[in-house]
């Protein structure tokens, strides 16, 4: 009797578990199948290394609502990686002192999102996930972004500078526009591309 209740417990837990294991791996292979293999680090000022696209959480935390549609996110996640990475240079890596207010602070994220921060983060995550790599590219070259309006009110300075109006974005991807529609909607002639 014993051994078939355990066999009913441990086909109860495989039942269970089976979809998380298997959301788990998907979406590490996606991951994995959407990443180039190359590096991009923060040297965190403990001196060690964080993963470029970990580090986007924070940034994307300072940034945007997570109440905001997942299109905005993502195109929110698009701009912060490709500032991130501009940041870094051609070394691939960057000192967080460097990127002043964009500083991860898992502090400041708890203290702005109270005991939901961990759902919070998720949903940042989710959208790093969804575009991992991707980058603005304009007349060939990494695409500059700023984003804050630049003096007197422009949201932008030629062709090289991004600033996302995140009101008009979330009226944008309510009428079904998803993250690239969204930054060529403000962009015009940037190319999306996976580094």
């Amino acid at each position: 009797m014993k051994q078939r209740i355990g066999h009913a417990v441990l086909v109860l837990l495989a039942g269970v578990l089976f979809p998380y294991v298997t959301i788990l791996l998907l979406s590490l292979q996606n991951t994995a199948d959407r990443n180039t293999g190359a590096r991009w680090n923060v040297i965190l000022e403990n001196g060690k290394e964080m993963d470029g696209e970990c580090y986007l959480m924070g940034i994307l935390a300072r940034r945007i609502s997570a109440d905001a549609p997942a299109p905005v996110r993502r195109a929110e996640a698009i701009l912060a990686r490709t500032w991130l990475y501009t940041e870094m240079g051609e070394n691939r890596q960057v000192e967080e002192e460097q990127l002043g207010e964009y500083q991860w602070d898992a502090e400041w994220v708890r203290e702005q999102y109270g005991d939901g921060y961990i759902g919070i983060c998720q949903v940042y995550c989710q959208a790093i996930r969804e575009t991992a790599g991707e980058t603005i590219w304009y007349d060939g070259e990494r695409a500059k972004v700023a984003f804050e309006k630049l003096e007197g009110g422009a949201e932008s300075s030629g062709k090289s500078s991004y600033w996302l109006n995140q009101e008009e974005a979330a009226l944008l991807a309510g009428k079904g526009y998803d993250e690239q529609q969204i930054l060529e909607h403000f962009f015009e002639g940037i190319q999306i591309k996976t580094e």
